[in-house]
């Protein structure tokens, strides 16, 4: 009997939603994404189409930003990819405190809070943006011997040599716990340090070196 392989992927719903605050008209389009992953960990979408489904929609709506929503509890960071805008022009995102993002064509021609925004705008804009999902830092609890703990404490030591088996990452936190071996007991002092640079450890394989800083002043 020939068994038929099956791969899982994650996909999201994305609303599509252009608005126009002085006329109070929009239009909305429901999508499904496939989230791709980066090396660096991230998540992304990549959304095509967007001047059409702006064209057949809202034809009459300039100086307006297209608003990505996206049911995901992520902070979101939108780029435009595919080549430079028209006439050197430069694209911006901002993003508000619900999560939505805001993608503008940026122009000197007028001027939308703080930013100029074109009303060429569908003309001008990429037909290809990628939204991104900045992967979250991750907390990982180690267990550190009093003298190493005291090392970090004082910024003497500002690494850490572990074997590879956590999946870190830079940006990643490293709760240390510090453990007294004679008492075989945590001592109840620990330290948070987020790790800056990961390399490999030649003298002992499976093993990185962890670069580590205070994450805050450590009373």
């Amino acid at each position: 009997m020939n068994e038929i392989e099956t791969k899982s992927f994650e996909v999201i719903k994305v609303m599509i939603t252009v608005l126009n605050e002085e006329s109070g008209s929009k239009a909305t389009i429901a999508k499904f994404y496939k989230l791709g992953t980066k090396k660096n960990g991230d998540k992304y979408i990549t959304i095509t189409g967007i001047p059409d489904f702006y064209k057949r929609n809202a034809e009459s709506l300039v100086e307006d930003a297209i608003t990505i929503k996206i049911n995901d509890p992520l902070r979101l960071r939108g780029t435009l990819i595919g080549g430079k805008p028209k006439h050197n022009e430069l694209v911006i995102t901002s993003i508000s405190s619900d999560d939505e993002v805001m993608i503008y064509q940026v122009t000197n021609k007028e001027n939308l809070n703080g930013y100029a925004v074109s009303t060429n705008w569908v003309d001008d804009v990429a037909d290809r943006i990628e939204v991104i999902f900045p992967r979250m830092p991750k907390i990982i609890e180690l267990k550190i011997s009093p003298e190493y703990f005291e090392a970090q404490r004082s910024g003497v030591k500002n690494f850490e040599i572990r074997k590879n088996d956590r999946g870190y990452r830079v940006d990643d936190v490293l709760w240390l716990k510090e453990y007294d071996p004679e008492k075989k007991q945590y001592t109840g002092n620990t330290l948070k340090r987020k790790i800056t640079y990961i390399t490999s450890y030649k003298q002992q394989e499976d093993y990185v070196v962890l670069g580590t800083a205070p994450i805050r002043k450590e009373k």
